[in-house]
């Protein structure tokens, strides 16, 4: 779910993002103690959009490790 009111999250560096995932995860537990679906539901959506955006992240961290021409040099793994 993408939430249609939110901008782009490329401008956020990963710190913000784990910032406002925890955020928002606060918000939706308050939500949920009130009862207001609503307002629950529009938080798991900018919830899912921050969510997809960290996963994204850390793929492409993980992608430029495996890569990395340095890592290869130092990793040796000898049985």
């Amino acid at each position: 779910m993408f939430h249609p009111l939110m901008g782009s999250l490329k401008d956020l560096s990963l710190e913000d993002v784990i910032s406002k995932i925890n955020d928002l995860n606060q918000k939706l537990n308050q939500a949920l103690r009130f009862g207001n679906q609503a307002l629950a539901n529009q938080v798991r959506m900018a919830l899912h959009s921050y969510q997809e955006e960290y996963q994204k992240r850390m793929a492409e961290m993980a992608e430029k490790a495996r890569n990395d021409k340095m890592l290869k040099d130092k990793v040796q793994v000898k049985k």
